[in-house]
């Protein structure tokens, strides 16, 4: 029994630093920090020091930045070295966790998510998002409700065949350009774009990383998880529509079209 309260003891313990560090990596991904380099190395000090030393710290005053700047996607990083470094989590752990097991893949989500990045990142200097942009402004007719309709239908059409990270990638470069050239607010169209590729991804099996990995876990294929998931999607997507038409329908003004043509956006049309 003792042994066994001890046991309990460390896994709670465990669990209470994993939830710790889990809540502080999401802050610092929202609030990245910035680390005092100076001030933690002393060298805002104004006490004289030796002649040596007042070297040492001039030196280090010009090549060391005064703060360093935690960019937010080393934070997770720094995450896993903490609880490695407080001995609540093994390197082999740590290995297993990518790897997986038969039933969860997690390598898998991470080796789509880069290619998809990839891929918007290529397209995005092709100029093929800027003419969508332009093209997608002209079907419109000026119309910023018509352009509401065609930006959640695309979004919709486009999560139900691909996933809703390429469709984030792709399409908000794109409706940001939207509003550029049209002068219009983006916030309804983002927020309709945003909610279509969620909602209409958790149609398909590729539609969401989380969807693959449940999908793994029930042993379900592509079209077994379709027909659990596929008309709760559906339904789910319309109400939501209708509820952000409702919210934004005084907002959808009458939009001014560019006269550019589509085709000078184009930087690399073959690669496009």
């Amino acid at each position: 029994t003792h042994t066994h309260t001890h046991a309990d003891m460390a896994d709670g313990g465990t669990l209470a630093i994993f939830v710790l560090v889990i809540a502080a990596v999401i802050l610092c991904v929202i609030w990245p920090p910035a680390i005092p380099l100076h001030r933690l190395l002393g060298l805002q000090s104004s006490q004289q020091h030796g002649h040596l030393r007042q070297r040492l710290v001039w030196l280090l005053r010009e090549h060391l930045p005064e703060k360093v700047h935690v960019a937010y996607y080393m934070v997770p990083f720094l995450g896993v070295l903490l609880m490695l470094a407080a001995q609540r989590m093994t390197f082999s752990e740590v290995l297993d966790g990518l790897k997986g097991d038969e039933h969860v893949k997690p390598y898998s989500v991470i080796t789509l998510f880069f290619a998809v990045s990839y891929m918007a990142i290529t397209l995005d200097l092709t100029g093929v998002f800027a003419y969508i942009a332009l093209r997608t402004s002209s079907l419109s007719g000026g119309s910023g409700l018509r352009l509401f309709v065609i930006v959640f239908l695309m979004s919709s059409i486009a999560a139900l065949v691909t996933s809703n990270d390429i469709v984030v990638l792709t399409l908000t470069p794109i409706i940001l350009y939207l509003a550029k050239v049209t002068r219009s607010n983006p916030l309804p169209y983002l927020l309709a774009e945003f909610y279509a590729a969620n909602i209409f991804s958790a149609a398909i099996l590729i539609g969401n990383p989380t969807n693959i990995l449940v999908a793994q876990a029930f042993k379900l294929d592509f079209l077994g998880y379709s027909r659990q998931m596929g008309l709760p999607a559906i339904a789910t997507g319309i109400v939501v529509f209708v509820l952000l038409f409702l919210k934004f329908r005084s907002e959808l003004q009458p939009l001014r079209l560019p006269e550019v043509d589509p085709y000078t956006m184009l930087s690399d049309g073959a690669g496009g």
